[in-house]
């Protein structure tokens, strides 16, 4: 089991974004203060944060669960995709490690129909281009709060 992880407070900021671009979640209007409160309190989607991220490292001394996280993926991510490739046991080129690293670059990933969802702003989903990929960034939190 590979668990990704990112930081609560970013992931706060990119949820609030994310709420305020999705009609399917109503396009939330309130201020990012009142997203907390609803954060804090567990009524978003898919339950609470730090519930689901306790329960699996509670098991983290399991060999068969690692955790990688986001900002690991930003700041070093041909580090991060060897040890996430040996702990697949899969043998990868310099070459294929090049590739993965572009291939899951934000910049190229945003551009993808298959990752960004961008060709369905408008259409009963989400409201606003790049709601679901919006900038990728570790730290964003320090300039919403």
């Amino acid at each position: 089991m590979v668990v990704g992880m990112r930081n609560p407070k970013d992931t706060l900021v990119s949820l609030y974004h994310f709420y305020c671009g999705d009609a399917d979640l109503g396009c939330f209007k309130g201020t990012i203060g009142d997203f907390f409160e609803l954060f804090k309190e567990k009524h978003l989607l898919f339950g609470d944060f730090f519930d689901f991220y306790l329960s699996w490292w509670n098991e983290r001394h399991r060999e068969n669960i690692m955790f990688v996280s986001f900002e690991d993926l930003n700041e070093k991510p041909k580090e991060t995709i060897r040890a996430l490739a040996k702990f697949l046991e899969k043998d990868i080129s310099e070459d294929q490690l090049e590739s993965l690293v572009k291939w899951g670059s934000f910049d190229n990933m945003s551009k993808q129909s298959t990752s960004s969802y961008n060709e369905l702003v408008g259409q009963g989903g989400f409201q606003k281009k790049n709601a679901y990929m919006r900038k990728g960034s570790v730290g964003g939190w320090r300039g919403t709060f």
